[in-house]
């Protein structure tokens, strides 16, 4: 399998994921799934069916090889839901993060 690329996401409850794209998977489609999969952790048993508006995670993105780390020479973008079914489900909050800065604006340091 080759790996072009991977997303690293944590969570306002600390949680941590780690998506890789797939060999045949596009790009469009990747960020797809991974957009997907974040709101399915974030309602994880909620019967709503949309993400709060307000609810944050940050995203770290390599290229290559799977590092399955929130590090890797880049940093962090911080990304909040919107509330909405369909297109513009999540906005970007401008700055860029570690992973402390990240801790902090997700509220789970001070």
């Amino acid at each position: 399998m080759t790996y072009r690329h991977e997303t690293s996401v944590l969570l306002a409850d600390e949680r941590e994921l780690h998506f890789t794209q797939r060999e045949h998977e596009s790009s469009a489609e990747f960020d797809g799934r991974v957009l997907c999969e974040i709101e399915d952790a974030i309602l994880a048993g909620d019967v709503r069916l949309l993400v709060p508006a307000g609810t944050r995670w940050v995203e770290w993105h390599h290229r290559g090889h799977p590092l399955r780390a929130f590090h890797a020479g880049t940093l962090g973008t911080l990304y909040e839901a919107t509330g909405k079914a369909f297109q513009g489900r999540k906005k970007r909050i401008p700055g860029l993060y570690d992973l402390h800065e990240a801790r902090v604006a997700l509220g789970l340091i001070t």
